[in-house]
């Protein structure tokens, strides 16, 4: 496993509007992610709930989802920002 130097969380390290350019430019990057091996969110979404059905059936194309994405899930690494804990 990575050991991410100095390991700030996004959280302490960034005023608001630096956070949010930060996130959104993760949220971007992570699109272009290869999802082999990942969970389909078919299996992650209740069965029973339309929303997640309707979701589900309007998709178009599968992209990676974060699924816990805050400012305490982005450390720091050096220069660069690393997203963890996608559950």
């Amino acid at each position: 496993m990575e050991r991410l130097i100095p390991g700030t969380p996004l959280g302490e390290a960034a005023t608001d509007d630096e956070a949010l350019a930060i996130v959104a430019n993760l949220a971007l990057a992570i699109r272009e992610e290869d999802t082999a091996g990942c969970m389909p969110i078919a299996e992650y979404i209740a069965s029973d709930d339309p929303l997640g059905r309707k979701l589900l059936a309007s998709t178009e194309h599968e992209v990676f989802l974060h699924g816990d994405l805050h400012q305490f899930n982005v450390l720091r690494h050096g220069e660069r920002w690393v997203l963890i804990d996608p559950k």
